[in-house]
């Protein structure tokens, strides 16, 4: 008997009966009311994977866990999580089996991928084998991008309009990139206040360009400061200060023998000579630390072996003994 397809079943019984001469059947008819036995245990449907946007809200619906009962679907109860891959993430409705996110701050794509729970559930008689749950964080664009500080570049005075400086360096820890970036310069440089900003940028790349070339001027500007921001869609950086230092480009002319340039200095300087002759480096408590032969033209030295601090350079040619005072910083 298949109690799980035969609720009622109908017994006929005949029962031959004598009255007199005469015999007659009489049938009784008996009800047999069946009793579903829970002899089935329920089963949690396998490889059910869940996609969840990271950062969903506490407390939200995210779908419904898939079981079956051979016995009665509609018995399903009590259901629980077992084990969780993030402890305290989830939680489920033992009456419905629903999923629901208890912790949101879990839910960070850049920092796990996925979230797999352990299942099972009761039909009231038996449970559930736990079945693996597999919840997968979408990425989305919540990470605000960060320019890095305190950025400082250096060109030579006297560089022309639409002089390409360098691009800005920045950071964006989202998982997946944004599609497009602009950049906008928040605080520009107009010293000689003509209204011709002294510098441009790229708003897409972020790449900074000479716009008005007087202000690249060593005897007027030192240096040029500017800020700005980037922004990735949704979420815009923080505003940060960016520095162009300028260095001074001496032109020699009839009278001068020797330039140096720049000075101040970081890794090499070049002597424009107009003769052949020797450099001597000396520190600032006198001590040799270069000697080179200079040739008439230009000498690129390179002192990257030099500590930063005063230096002076005693270049003796043909003619004359000249004595210069260098920077390296």
């Amino acid at each position: 008997m298949n109690t799980e397809q035969d609720e009622d079943i109908q017994l006929i019984i005949n029962n031959p009966h004598s009255e007199g001469s005469s015999t007659a059947t009489i049938s009784n008819f008996i009800a047999i009311k069946t009793i579903l036995n829970d002899d089935h245990t329920p089963e949690i449907s396998k490889n059910q994977i869940f996609k969840l946007d990271e950062n969903t809200k506490t407390g939200s619906n995210i779908g419904k866990v898939e079981a079956i009962d051979k016995d009665d679907q509609n018995s399903l109860q009590n259901w629980q999580i077992t084990e969780c891959s993030k402890d305290n993430a989830f939680s489920i409705n033992s009456s419905t089996g629903e999923l629901i996110v208890n912790n949101s701050d879990i839910l960070d794509k850049e920092k796990i991928d996925k979230i797999t729970l352990y299942i099972k559930v009761s039909d009231g008689a038996n449970y559930s084998k736990p079945e693996e749950i597999a919840i997968e964080l979408n990425d989305i664009n919540d990470v605000i991008p960060v320019i890095l500080p305190t950025q400082i570049f250096e060109i030579k005075e006297g560089i022309t309009k639409g002089y390409i400086i360098s691009s800005i360096i920045f950071t964006d820890a989202d998982i997946t990139p944004a599609e497009e970036y602009t950049w906008n310069i928040v605080k520009n440089f107009d010293s000689n206040n003509n209204g011709i900003p002294a510098i441009d940028i790229d708003n897409n790349n972020g790449t900074i360009t000479v716009n008005d070339a007087e202000e690249f001027d060593y005897e007027t500007n030192k240096s040029i400061t500017f800020s700005l921001t980037v922004n990735d869609g949704i979420n815009t950086s923080t505003e940060e200060s960016v520095t162009i230092n300028i260095t001074d480009v001496p032109e020699p002319n009839e009278n001068s023998l020797v330039a140096i340039y720049p000075n101040p200095v970081r890794t090499f300087t070049i002597i424009n000579s107009k003769e052949e002759g020797k450099l001597f480096i000396y520190n600032d408590s006198g001590k040799l630390t270069i000697n080179k032969i200079l040739l008439k033209g230009e000498n690129i030295i390179y002192l990257t072996s030099l500590s930063p601090g005063v230096y002076h350079f005693l270049i003796k040619l043909k003619s004359k003994t000249i004595e210069k005072t260098i920077i390296i910083g």
